[in-house]
């Protein structure tokens, strides 16, 4: 009982029984159910909330019944909220294919012995932002962004399939980046 003196609980009655829905979370909204029993009270795993509360309409306080419907769909939002991070990374994805289709074949800086090629799509300055692409059937397929912004890029295929890029800058600063898994990211090797 002392638990209800510190922290905000809120009153309900469903099918004539009552309740109480607690936010046991400090800082994220974490709640649980307690069951009023003669003296006591009894608290509800999430199972048993999803059981009991089958109809919502049927809770008596409003702001017990809104926190009651995020509570019973908290794992359903959270599949929301992945879903929409796939949504955008596709979206990303569509967007670049699109920016690659103002370029042609003879603006990839190819890579010898493979069909892959590097396209400068944009520059500022300095700075440039390159795509890693594949070159199929005449057509600019995008796989990667390069996380390197140099001017000058090149790139090679070692004997294991890795795939090799050397960025210098304007001063003549070289950096290396590798990628084991076909381009599709790039880490820095010096």
């Amino acid at each position: 009982m002392s638990i209800f003196a510190f922290k905000d609980s809120i009153p309900f009655t469903y099918d004539g029984e009552k309740y109480y829905l607690l936010n046991v979370g400090w800082v994220d909204v974490d709640y649980v159910v307690y069951r009023k029993a003669l003296i006591t009270m009894d608290k509800m795993t999430f199972e048993d909330s999803e059981k009991t509360f089958t109809n919502l309409s049927k809770v008596t306080n409003k702001e017990a019944r809104d926190q009651l419907k995020f509570y019973l769909n908290k794992d359903k939002e959270i599949v929301k909220i992945n879903n929409n991070q796939e949504d955008k990374e596709q979206r990303e994805n569509l967007s670049n294919s699109e920016i690659l289709n103002n370029f042609k074949r003879e603006d990839v800086k190819e890579i010898p012995n493979s069909s892959y090629g590097l396209v400068e799509i944009d520059r500022a300055g300095a700075r440039s932002r390159w795509f890693f692409v594949e070159i199929k059937d005449g057509k600019l397929n995008f796989i990667s962004e390069i996380p390197d912004t140099s001017p000058d890029m090149s790139g090679t295929i070692d004997e294991n399939g890795s795939i090799l890029l050397v960025c210098k800058d304007i001063n003549g600063n070289e950096k290396q980046y590798k990628s084991t898994n076909l381009g599709k990211s790039f880490e820095l090797i010096n």
